[in-house]
């Protein structure tokens, strides 16, 4: 039974690209004219999906700038029921999960071809996101789910969690050549090999607890015939109850390569080339790894070195801290002494000079003495000149011995009281003559 297509497949059909879509624009001129492809950005990209300009978003996430988790954020704020197109990098399965919580999403990994896997994913895509809308308006519109997944081009089944086939579309009927009543209601597994039922059932398991997968497998056309397909599942609830919602996709096999004898010998002394080229690498590769463990070496003894030359200015450093603090100390002592010193200086000085002035007074007072002493021997000399004379008063004699003896007291008197008055102004340990001159 052969499949009959449907107006559906050349309806137009708008993309809105968050990324570069030159290789997808040029594929899809050549391969699918109604497919019409519109770039933009994350700023205008919610106004464009309001605006219904779009039907589906794809999402180039292999290439640098784009944030998946902000994109998807947009979509959520703004409450978008927008199919997804996701495409990553080789081992970008993370992202696909992270976006199956926001949106109907399917995931192509850009490996170099993906372009042929665009349009079978978005019409599966398509396919899954009516029925999940439908069940989001309707839950109980089981003949309206039939219609649309009969006027679905994609092959879509809808899978009980009991593995039991509840619907399938007419393409999935065409695919496995047999009529609804030998699937409806018949476990997905039957349509598999005995070997491959076991994996079947663990896919389905995993699907009804919330996961989205791949399963690639064979399923038996005709009953006998086998085929390789894809099944690709999401998770939806249907009332209480979690179903799998599947599509399926033929598995091409690349067309077998026909021998050619020159092209063989030019592979062969290719890839001579090839493994001479990579024993060279190879042998550079070690030198390399040779050279850089020199290098680290030389770099951890001069790394080692480096840190025994600042250990030692740091000890250097801080003998020389200790040595300014301890030379800073001396020249504040040697300041204390040199002030004292010259304090000294200049009290000796003073004294210096004080005692010159009281050597002069003394002179001037041994001058003063010697002609009171003078005055005095001549006064002796004259009272014994008048004893001598016979005619002298002794009574006038005497008085005038007195008045001698008075006049050496008072002198040698004031002598000392000289002497005392500048012995108290000259310094301690300055000497002056104490000689009475009685």
């Amino acid at each position: 039974m052969q499949a009959q297509p449907t107006t559906h497949t050349h309806e137009p059909l708008g993309l809105l690209w968050l990324g570069d879509p030159t290789d997808a624009v040029a594929h899809f001129a050549r391969r699918a004219p109604h497919v019409r492809v519109t770039a933009s950005d994350v700023t205008s990209m919610v106004a464009a999906l309001q605006s219904g300009a779009a039907d589906l978003l794809v999402l180039d996430a292999a290439q640098n700038g784009i944030d998946v988790s902000a994109v998807l954020g947009h979509l959520q704020a703004a409450t978008l029921d927008t199919p997804v197109l996701l495409l990553t990098r080789p081992g970008g399965e993370e992202l696909a999960i992270q976006a199956g919580r926001f949106a109907v999403c399917d995931c192509v990994v850009k490996t170099a071809d993906y372009l042929l896997q665009l349009l079978p994913a978005i019409g599966q895509l398509r396919a899954r996101h009516d029925v999940v809308a439908l069940f989001r308006t309707n839950r109980h519109s089981q003949d309206r789910l039939r219609t649309i997944l009969e006027f679905q081009p994609a092959v879509t089944s809808v899978i009980s969690p009991d593995g039991i086939i509840t619907a399938m579309n007419q393409a999935g009927l065409a695919l496995l050549g047999a009529a609804r009543n030998q699937v409806v209601g018949r476990p997905f597994t039957s349509l598999l090999p005995d070997g491959a039922r076991l994996d079947a059932a663990a896919f389905l398991r995993r699907i009804c607890q919330g996961e989205t997968a791949d399963f690639d497998h064979v399923v038996l056309r005709g009953g006998s015939q086998p085929l390789a397909v894809r099944t690709r599942a999401v998770p939806f609830r249907n009332g209480d109850t979690v179903m799998a919602l599947a599509t399926l996709q033929e598995r091409v096999a690349a067309p077998p390569e026909t021998t050619n004898p020159e092209l063989e010998a030019l592979s062969a002394a290719a890839l001579a080339d090839a493994l001479s080229e990579i024993e060279s690498l190879r042998g550079q590769r070690d030198l390399w790894a040779a050279q850089r463990l020199t290098y680290e070496t030389h770099a951890r003894e001069a790394a080692a070195h480096a840190d025994a030359v600042i250990q030692q200015a740091q000890s250097d450093a801080a003998t020389l801290v200790k040595e300014r603090a301890e030379w800073a100390l001396e020249r504040q002592q040697y300041a204390h002494r040199q002030r004292d010193a010259e304090q000294t200086t200049a009290s000796l000085a003073q004294a210096a000079a004080a005692v010159q002035h009281v050597q002069a007074e003394l002179v001037q007072a041994e001058a003063a003495l010697e002609t009171e002493r003078q005055r005095g021997a001549a006064l002796l000399a004259d009272l014994q000149e008048a004893r001598a004379g016979a005619g002298v008063d002794h009574a006038a004699m005497l008085t005038l011995r007195d008045d001698l003896l008075r006049f050496v007291a008072d002198a040698d008197s004031q002598c000392r009281t000289i002497i005392e008055h500048h012995e108290a102004r000259l310094a301690p340990g300055a000497i002056v003559s104490n000689q009475s001159f009685t």
